[in-house]
């Protein structure tokens, strides 16, 4: 496996490949520089490109906002397919996730999901892919991001990027080992609710009171623009039979009519608990996660990092500690892409199936041997 990381702007300084090559590039939607799917096809004309929109991104522990990222990625031995999918042409996001799910199949060795992180439900879309291939095979990757904006989201798959895109790579072949898994460091302030109304993945009640108003109280932001990046502070953790499964943070703040939209469902009945965190909580989970997804023999591996855009306003500054935490681990020669999402694609266990995650950091391993 070869991979060559870099930023936008030396693209033009970068030789063509004419080989088949697997290119990833991120971007943020309201930067300097926004990339195009015409200039990466036109460097590499046998490229499979997907281009997405972040909340920062990064290749190193350089965390990118303005300029994009790209890393191209030539397997030697092991084969990969892309797959493009619209919100448009499914009548649900389940129906979508079942298609991707059937076209991926049961002999692949793992499976990237691209998503746009602002009209898809990404937990339909999860429960659709899980409903076709078995646990065994990893599911990883993240909802493209806004910032802190939450306006719009972008993925472009071997087209320029455009809204309720997903993307979808299932790689193939013996020789690729893929590990994945995900932590969050989130710890319960002791507050609870119970959801009284909601549809689909729209909160609007919290034990019979409106949601909005209940957490816009609890939160006290200076003002309506402020609110949304407060939540991120204290997002939910949704518990479901008595089990605390996935965090939550809303994707969508409607000021107007008072609702909150997250990035997967928020189903009626079910208890959420607001949670809290801090800098040193949020860097341990991530040597956690690295320490289990990492190899016995160490090899130079493909580094994936999806992690919420949460945890990167809470970090703040140190937001960096968490790349050179996965460097510490895996080592200088391996090679790290990076994005910070709306929502995360991960199992969160070795024996369950994926489940869309927020305010998690999600990492995905590719060794070829």
């Amino acid at each position: 496996m070869k991979i060559d990381n870099f930023v936008w702007n030396d693209l033009k300084e970068k030789p063509s490949k004419t080989n088949r090559v697997l290119v990833l590039c991120a971007f943020g939607r309201s930067g300097d520089q926004q990339p195009t799917h015409a200039a990466l096809k036109e460097k590499y004309p046998n490229g499979e490109i997907i281009l997405f929109s972040t909340s920062g991104h990064f290749i190193s522990s350089v965390i990118h906002d303005d300029q994009p990222i790209v890393s191209v990625i030539e397997f030697n031995k092991s084969t990969f397919e892309v797959r493009s999918y619209s919100n448009e042409n499914y009548g649900e996001c389940l129906a979508m996730g079942t298609a991707i799910g059937a076209d991926v199949g049961k002999t692949a060795k793992g499976v990237c999901i691209i998503s746009d992180g602002g009209v898809v439900n990404g937990t339909q879309l999860i429960e659709g892919i899980n409903s076709q291939i078995i646990a065994d095979i990893p599911i990883f990757g993240g909802m493209a991001g806004d910032g802190t904006r939450f306006q719009k989201t972008l993925v472009g798959v071997n087209a320029e990027p455009e809204s309720g895109r997903v993307g979808a790579i299932s790689f193939y072949g013996d020789a690729l080992q893929i590990k994945s898994n995900c932590d969050s460091g989130w710890i319960s302030l002791g507050l609870e609710f119970k959801i009284t109304s909601s549809v689909a993945n729209k909160l609007i009640e919290l034990n019979d009171k409106n949601a909005y108003d209940v957490l816009y109280d609890f939160l006290a932001p200076e003002n309506q623009e402020d609110f949304a990046k407060t939540t991120l502070y204290y997002p939910f953790s949704l518990v479901e039979d008595g089990v605390a499964n996935v965090i939550r943070t809303p994707i969508l703040v409607d000021h107007v009519n008072k609702t909150l939209t997250y990035a997967g469902d928020m189903p009626e009945g079910a208890t959420v608990k607001l949670m809290k965190s801090g800098t040193m909580q949020l860097l341990d989970s991530t040597v956690d996660v690295a320490k289990y997804c990492a190899t016995e023999d160490q090899k130079p591996s493909f580094i994936f990092a999806t992690s919420c855009v949460g945890r990167r306003v809470v970090l703040d500054d140190m937001a960096n500690e968490e790349y050179t935490e996965l460097q510490s681990v895996f080592g200088s020669e391996s090679s790290y892409f990076g994005f910070y999402s709306y929502g995360e694609f991960s199992r969160s266990g070795i024996e369950e199936n994926c489940k869309l995650h927020n305010q998690t950091l999600a990492l995905a391993v590719l060794t070829e041997n």
